[in-house]
């Protein structure tokens, strides 16, 4: 219903169609200039500027909407093409969380424009450069970020500081292990996956000095005593639960360990690593710790790798064939 008109040898008019709600006029006598202005709010912007004398190109530029939109003078000669940012699509358009990115105006318009995969975060309080974390944006409500990543083949660090900086950046199997060390402010749910996926572990509402304390229990060293508060972190993780979006029918789990006759939830030890230990009432965890606590019984190492996988009735002891992984948001 809106047209372009342009002049092109002198005092000849020619007719274009626009973009419904878009409004471009143009003239072209040499010397002469084009004006452009934008009718819906948000919805198509047009661009014209002129050519050499006697000729003019009038352009429109289909672009999504900005948030917020931007005002463009209506009295500009020339009307510059609107650019948008994807929220976490690029460096410049960082966001604090996988969430914060899922929440924006962008995503809500529709549930396939924030896809699972790869964007940049930016901590809460900026103590950490940007950087290209994995989301998961569907499952369990979506908005989780990739934390930590233990590989099948890998062993746990013994301090936070030997992590690699960097967990694996795709779903499925891990095949990468690192772990996120920014802040954690602003982050209140997490989710452990172990034995390869086998059990899942939530904790939900929980306070930054919590979710510190969970990725503590991933370097086997640093968990048995949080050196800033110098408390054991063993005696300070918080309780979770089997299930994230039935969490009021979940019974909860107090430390997020269950007894059994080869693990003592009120033990201290870093033998282990992982935060959930048995939430299915037989040996399971994250992965093995201090490899001097793991010997056979003829006094050779038994190098144990990756997650424990997790088998009611076979042996909890990791042998390679699982990873664990840690989201948070």
């Amino acid at each position: 219903g809106t047209t372009a008109a342009g002049a092109t040898p002198a005092g000849t008019t020619a007719a274009r169609a626009a973009p419904a709600g878009t409004t471009a006029a143009a003239t072209t006598a040499a010397g002469t200039t084009a004006a452009a202005t934008t009718a819906a709010a948000g919805a198509t912007t047009a661009a014209a500027t002129t050519a050499a004398a006697g000729a003019t190109t009038v352009t429109i530029v289909d672009v999504p909407p900005s948030f917020p939109p931007k005002i463009i003078h209506p009295f500009n000669y020339v009307v510059p093409p609107q650019t948008f940012c994807k929220p976490g699509g690029d460096k410049s358009c960082a966001q604090s969380s996988c969430l914060a990115i899922l929440n924006t105006q962008y995503c809500l318009a529709s549930n396939t424009t924030c896809p699972d995969g790869m964007y940049w975060i930016y901590p809460e309080d900026k103590s950490l450069e940007p950087t290209r974390m994995y989301c998961d944006m569907n499952t369990d409500g979506g908005g989780w970020m990739l934390a930590i990543t233990l590989a099948a083949g890998d062993v746990p660090k013994p301090t936070i500081r030997e992590w690699d900086p960097q967990p694996d950046n795709q779903p499925g199997d891990v095949r990468k292990s690192g772990m996120f060390k920014g802040s954690l402010k602003g982050f209140t749910n997490v989710k452990e996956e172990i034995g390869g996926g086998v059990n899942t572990a939530y904790g939900k509402d929980l306070t930054q000095e919590q979710m510190n304390q969970i990725r503590l229990q991933y370097a086997w060293r640093d968990r048995m005593t949080d050196k800033q508060t110098n408390k054991q972190t063993l005696a300070q993780r918080p309780s979770c639960r089997t299930d994230f979006l039935a969490w009021d029918n979940e019974p909860e789990i107090a430390g997020c360990c269950k007894d059994t006759s080869e693990i003592s939830c009120s033990s201290v030890d870093d033998k282990f690593v992982g935060w959930a230990m048995n939430p299915r009432n037989y040996p399971c965890y994250g992965g093995a710790g201090n490899p001097e606590k793991w010997k056979g019984a003829d006094g050779k190492p038994m190098n144990p790798k990756g997650s424990s996988p997790c088998e009611a009735g076979e042996s909890s002891v990791p042998n390679g064939s699982a990873w664990a992984r840690v989201w948070i948001k």
